[in-house]
């Protein structure tokens, strides 16, 4: 998905005539593009419930006190023709949606150009035309939505003439490898059966796929057998004995499989051959965070991608701050080459695993439902969306309020997203999507696009 540059302003609260739209104060605006997929042909408005929908186009671009009034002036003026809709459609690509000091969208404009109308929130009262409007007050009408037009590209938001235009922005949706080509864990299915199996890791190595758990009776590295496109666990190393562990992330280099440990910060080492046990030594203070400040277990730690060749690993963390911390592991020494270009405060921003291949990092971003891979010489980003296979008709495969992707591997010709339901059940949407009923893990398995 393209990016657009964002547009730093200073800030200041403002505060509308309460006589007028939208009636309550908002501290900044942003501008969005919206509706962008075509996979999803039913559009939606930008705000629900107090909350950016999926169809908004992240990151936004804030816009100025200066474009944001001027915007008010447009949405109070002689607009009812507009509000009506001048074509029997409405079909918006753009958005500006006024934020308070919270970051909670209190106000919002959608328009559509290409079918000429706008939707307001507070919705603004307005009188229905009875007959067909006079030539002359279309153009009048034409003429706000200009003015409109003029505030998104003056802040570097295009206006295009058709949907196609629109949807090349759009993220690549993902298909799956074959037909039904995802996988549930049912208890009985893994050597642990009596306890919970909450998928935290993915692993592809020697044409096998390995996976990991964060409980604590998850102590082993376990191999799944994709015989028959059937489901099973077998264990390949125990890596620890009885001490509490919580294991986040997996990846490898050419002689030891690395594990992150989340509730005590460490970075557990497998040797491959061997089965034996190891930690990395890894001075955090030097990286400037403040562990205490991470909480007492749930640090926010959930994966990692190890570049091998150059002794890097970056570091994903979710919580806030979150923040991709990249180590040397010879110099033992942190730096930060994402700092700036992923946005920390952006909820899309929550990666919850990734991995490192041909000088390229890919993201599983759990928020905005997508793997983005971007090209460490360049820094040139594309992602792939999965969403359609986790939400229904607005409603997650899982009973809970948030997206529950939790392991990413790739193979030559595959992608593997695996889901933590942490024991939630099964929903409707699941159920729809071919999943079993119960509350177990599930992995889909997708092609890999083309040059991905």
């Amino acid at each position: 998905m393209k990016q657009f540059i964002l547009i730093l302003v200073t800030i200041i609260t403002l505060t509308p005539s309460f006589a007028q739209w939208p009636g309550v104060n908002y501290h900044y605006a942003k501008m969005y593009l919206t509706n962008v997929d075509s996979e999803f042909t039913k559009p939606l408005l930008p705000v629900y419930n107090g909350k950016l929908e999926d169809n908004v186009m992240q990151p936004g671009v804030v816009i100025s006190a200066e474009q944001a009034n001027k915007a008010v002036v447009l949405a109070n003026s002689n607009m009812d023709g507009l509000l009506q809709g001048l074509s029997k459609t409405f079909f918006p690509h753009h958005a500006i949606v006024f934020f308070n000091q919270n970051n909670t969208p209190v106000a919002w404009i959608s328009i559509g150009f290409e079918c000429e109308g706008i939707k307001l929130y507070p919705e603004r009262k307005y009188k229905p035309a009875k007959k067909e409007l006079p030539q002359s007050e279309i153009e009048r009408l034409e003429k706000i939505l200009a003015q409109f037009k003029t505030i998104f590209e003056q802040s570097g938001v295009p206006v295009y003439k058709n949907n196609e235009s629109y949807f090349k922005l759009g993220t690549q949706q993902l298909q799956l490898k074959y037909a039904n080509s995802f996988f549930q864990i049912l208890k009985t299915e893994h050597p642990d059966s009596d306890k919970r199996f909450d998928l935290s890791g993915l692993l592809y190595w020697n044409n096998q796929i390995l996976a990991i758990a964060d409980k604590k009776w998850n102590n082993k590295i376990y191999r799944i057998d994709t015989a028959n496109r059937s489901f099973t666990l077998n264990n390949a190393y125990v890596f620890t004995d009885s001490i509490e562990i919580d294991i986040e992330g997996i990846d490898m280099d050419a002689h030891n499989f690395i594990l992150i440990e989340e509730t005590g910060t460490r970075i557990i080492l497998i040797n491959k051959t061997t089965g034996k046990k190891t930690f990395l030594p890894v001075s955090w203070q030097k990286s400037g965070a403040d562990l205490n400040e991470w909480g007492p277990k749930n640090k926010g730690l959930e994966g990692l991608a190890v570049d091998s060749t150059n002794g890097i690993i970056y570091f994903m963390k979710e919580r806030e701050p979150r923040r991709i911390y990249a180590y040397h592991c010879e110099r033992d020494s942190f730096f930060f080459p994402f700092d700036g270009i992923i946005d920390p405060k952006i909820e899309n921003n929550d990666i919850s695993d990734a991995k490192f291949e041909n000088n390229c990092l890919y993201l599983l971003e759990r928020a905005s439902q997508t793997v983005k891979k971007i090209n460490l010489t360049t820094l040139e980003s594309q992602s792939v969306s999965f969403k359609k296979w986790e939400t229904v008709n607005g409603q997650l495969i899982y009973e809970s309020e948030y997206h529950m992707a939790e392991a990413l591997t790739l193979t030559p010709t595959e992608i593997w997203i695996g889901f933590d339901n942490n024991n939630d059940e099964v929903t409707k949407a699941g159920l729809q999507n071919g999943l079993r009923e119960g509350n177990q893990s599930v992995i889909f398995v997708f092609k890999r696009p083309e040059g991905f």
